[in-house]
């Protein structure tokens, strides 16, 4: 399960399926089938969501409400991580804070947002046939830029401009819930929830 905090808690419920020639380092090779999207009011209503669909990794946004997304983890502790994005980590390589009071994860934004929205020119994603036209202007808003980094090397970033882009973060968010998953030992012959 992947939320993005804000006004509204936006969020993604996928199930995952893993080929039998599957390699962890490989995880575009996953087949995700998302399960639920939408958007709730309250932290509450999220719990409310995490016990109908148990999952076994959840990652939320850490900001705006940090507080209430370190309750949130805390409640549902060992299967949800708050998550910020960082800037210096390579390709898909996931940062786990140890700490106890706050499970957090760093992850690169552009590395991750590849993936997660890849998954739809790549054809590794099945969505609802009444999936909301919110879900996909959002997932339409980001757009990968070409930029230079302060050494003048290309990099690239994602931008939104003014539009709503928060369910393609609650779909990136899903996509690290899956790794976390795995890396917890997950038998990665059995469909998985996040």
């Amino acid at each position: 399960m992947g939320i993005d905090v804000g006004s509204w808690c936006h969020f993604e419920v996928c199930e995952w399926t893993f080929p039998s020639n599957y390699y962890p380092d490989a995880p575009e090779t996953a087949l995700c089938r998302t399960l639920r999207q939408g958007k709730v009011q309250s932290f509450a209503d999220l719990d409310a969501l995490w016990d109908i669909f148990t999952p076994h990794a959840t990652v939320i946004d850490r900001n705006p409400e940090h507080r209430m997304a370190r309750a949130f983890c805390m409640r549902h502790y060992g299967r949800a991580w708050m998550c910020e994005y960082h800037e210096g980590l390579k390709g898909k390589d996931i940062t786990i804070s140890g700490d106890v009071e706050e499970p957090r994860v760093g992850v690169d934004r552009t590395s991750w947002m590849d993936l997660a929205l890849g998954r739809f020119r790549a054809k590794t994603i099945s969505v609802p046939c009444d999936i909301s036209l919110e879900y996909v202007d959002n997932l339409k808003a980001p757009v990968r830029v070409p930029l230079l980094d302060r050494n003048g090397n290309p990099i690239a970033r994602y931008e939104n401009g003014t539009k709503p882009d928060h369910h393609a973060h609650a779909r990136t968010y899903a996509e690290v819930a899956m790794a976390l998953a795995l890396s917890k030992g997950t038998n990665a012959n059995t469909k998985v929830k996040q």
